[in-house]
C-alpha cells in the first residue's frame, strides 16, 4: 500500500506519493487533495444527494495526465461544492484516462486550491521500485 506526506514549500502545498501501481498514485494523489481541501472532509459531507461524474480525456504523458485528471476533479469540487472521494472507475491505458468519481456535496471548503500546478511534475520509479510524484498546489 502506498502512502502520501505534504512537504514544506515556500509558497504552495507540496504533495509527495509513493505507490506500487500509476493507479494507486491517483487515488493516493486524489485522497491527499481532498484532505488539503478540508482536513477532515467525511464529518463535513452532507448526506445527499449522491453525486457521481464521468470523465476522460488524454494528455502528453502519465504525469501530464495525473495533474489533468486532479484539475478537473478540483474544477468539478468547485461547481458541485462537492468532495469527490471516490474513484469507482479508473482505466488508464497509454496517456488516456476514463474515470468515474463519487462525492458528496460538502457544507464548506476549508482551504482554497488556486490550481494543480505542472511546475517540476513527473512520475518516476524510486530505488524502491515504487513509482512516486510530487505535486504542488497553488492555493
Amino acid at each position: 500500500m502506498g502512502r502520501y506526506i505534504f512537504l514544506p514549500h515556500t509558497a504552495d502545498v507540496c504533495l509527495s506519493v509513493e505507490a506500487e501501481t500509476l493507479e494507486e498514485i491517483f487515488i493516493l494523489a486524489l485522497e491527499g487533495m481532498n484532505r488539503l481541501m478540508n482536513t477532515q472532509y467525511e464529518k463535513h459531507l452532507l448526506p445527499s444527494p449522491f453525486l457521481q461524474e464521468k470523465i476522460s480525456f488524454t494528455s502528453l504523458d502519465s504525469a501530464s495526465l495525473l495533474i489533468d485528471f486532479l484539475s478537473e476533479v478540483l474544477t468539478l469540487s468547485y461547481i458541485h461544492k462537492s468532495i469527490f472521494h471516490t474513484i469507482d472507475e479508473l482505466t488508464i491505458q497509454d496517456s488516456t484516462l476514463i474515470a468515474t468519481l463519487s462525492g458528496h456535496p460538502i457544507i464548506q471548503i476549508e482551504k482554497e486550491i488556486k490550481a494543480v500546478s505542472y511546475h517540476g511534475a513527473t512520475v518516476s520509479c524510486n530505488k524502491d521500485g515504487l513509482l512516486e510524484t510530487t505535486i504542488i498546489f497553488d492555493i
